[in-house]
């Protein structure tokens, strides 16, 4: 009976070993959102996104050109083209599409993030399709929740503000 009650006892305090986070668990919250974050916040902005894009657009050179982290992301998802600002060469980059085929495109547009006391991140990201049937539709504005409490960056929420 005595090495039955202590063997509980021993049961008993190795679970709450098991449940009192490491030192080195906390330690993640300490550090920025990494890539990976960016690269998730692709994917779900993805969700739900009807027609599922099947190649993107980056607006290259402007204010809504995709940080090089998101862009890995997007680029992991399909063919990525740079969308130029002038019309002439969006023109060339639309041909381009066009002859390759009528896959729905997505341009991309990074609408910024917020990090909130170091452990909170809000992404936020929205788009439109270009060219073929769906040209000019809009996607959602998603703001793309992330936090770091005692586990390392994970992915908390996905909120669709608004259409463009």
């Amino acid at each position: 009976m005595a090495s039955a009650l202590g063997f509980l006892v021993l049961a008993a305090c190795a679970s709450e070993q098991e449940q009192a986070p490491s030192p080195d668990a906390t330690s993640f919250c300490e550090e920025s959102p990494g890539s990976d974050v960016y690269t998730e916040a692709v994917t779900e902005y993805l969700v739900g996104v009807v027609p599922t894009p099947r190649r993107f657009l980056n607006a290259a050179g402007t204010d809504s050109a995709l940080p090089e982290r998101v862009l890995q992301g997007v680029q992991a998802k399909g063919p990525t083209y740079f969308y130029p600002g002038d019309e002439a060469s969006r023109s060339v980059v639309l041909q381009k599409l066009r002859d390759a085929g009528p896959w729905p495109t997505l341009l991309l547009v990074w609408r910024g993030n917020t990090v909130q006391n170091d452990s909170t991140i809000e992404i936020y990201l929205a788009g439109h399709y270009v060219g073929g049937d769906e040209d000019g539709r809009p996607a959602p504005i998603k703001t793309l929740t992330f936090a770091c409490d005692t586990m390392p960056w994970k992915f908390v929420r996905a909120v669709t503000d608004s259409m463009l």
